[in-house]
């Protein structure tokens, strides 16, 4: 039966009504939470429920957060995973509001570590358990399965060599450094949050995570893949494909915001500055010379306009979600 093998963690919230859960036993609570995010992405979501309750080896809250979806989500989870503690949010609160939701509620329940999951992705059935004993056997860590896209075309997404260092940590031959932190599937101690704070929602989407990353590092907190865990990513659902002018805007705004956190001299904020730039300019055509490359900049080009309104919303201090307005003069529907 579906999300039979789910635990429940807290009360449930269809459509603004709260339903209290089954009586809890005196068991301690399971060590892990699961985070997943949901945004109108309903089939995605239930298949990766439905990998979740095939987890063999860790016992986990499971905690869906929908981000207001319009495609019937929310009610479909509450319909075939009774079990799972499901928030349906009001409004889109974005990456960052959305799974800060849902570290609250994992924290509330005495979870030992948050693992954040994208709703996209399908788990084999080991890759939980692997992750938390890794978890347990290593220093504080953000640590990441290897991770496939669904399109075989695509090949491996993160992998020992594909992302993370090619060479393992000492002492482990399954466990690869990485110099970032990737958000569709990420285990965190719940103890770091106390220490470095949750996302900072004016990323709303895109570098969310490196923003964390960066603020876990200064506090000797290091990102890692177990790759021998594995998930599938079919990455961008919820944007509607992989590469679209949205992703472009938030990604200009946001690598400035980045930069702004983050950037000790000038040379670290150029290298920002050119990370920005880059984002944009890979879009235009092949073989401009800067002259031409100025022009397409000022052009109707969608890239282009996404770059510049990117630009223009980080120097006015817009954050947080893409108003209105915004999506519709970039045509960003």
């Amino acid at each position: 039966m579906p999300g039979e093998g789910l635990a429940w963690c807290g009360a449930r919230r269809d459509n603004g009504l709260v339903q209290e859960p089954p009586p809890l036993s005196d068991a301690a609570p399971p060590a892990l939470a699961v985070v997943v995010l949901s945004f109108n992405g309903r089939a995605d979501t239930l298949r990766c429920l439905e990998s979740l309750a095939a987890q063999r080896g860790v016992a986990m809250h499971v905690i869906v957060v929908d981000n207001a979806s319009a495609d019937g989500s929310a009610a479909a989870v509450a319909a075939a995973f009774p079990a799972v503690e499901l928030i349906a949010l009001a409004e889109n609160r974005g990456w960052a509001g959305g799974n800060n939701v849902g570290i609250a509620a994992a924290l509330r329940g005495g979870a030992e570590f948050v693992c954040l999951l994208n709703n996209d992705t399908v788990i084999a059935p080991e890759t939980m358990a692997a992750l938390v004993a890794a978890a347990r056997s290593l220093p504080p860590c953000l640590l990441h399965p290897g991770i496939d896209f669904a399109d075989p075309a695509l090949g491996v997404q993160l992998d020992a060599g594909q992302g993370a260092s090619a060479e393992p940590i000492a002492g482990r031959s399954d466990v690869f450094p990485m110099d970032f932190a990737y958000g569709a599937c990420l285990l965190v101690p719940a103890a770091l949050f106390a220490r470095i704070g949750v996302f900072d929602e004016r990323f709303f989407l895109q570098l969310e995570e490196a923003d964390f990353h960066a603020r876990a590092c200064k506090v000797g907190v290091v990102a890692l893949c177990l790759a021998g865990a594995r998930i599938v990513h079919a990455e961008s659902r919820s944007f509607g494909a992989r590469i679209i002018p949205l992703k472009t805007y938030y990604s200009v705004r946001n690598q400035l915001l980045l930069t702004e956190k983050h950037a000790a001299g000038p040379r670290a904020w150029l290298a920002g500055l050119r990370q920005a730039a880059w984002t944009v300019m890979n879009f235009a055509p092949a073989g401009s010379g800067w002259l031409a490359m100025l022009r397409w900049l000022a052009s109707a080009d969608p890239y282009a306009r996404a770059g510049r309104a990117g630009f223009v919303d980080y120097v006015c201090r817009r954050f947080g979600a893409a108003s209105a307005a915004r999506v519709r003069a970039l045509a960003l529907r």
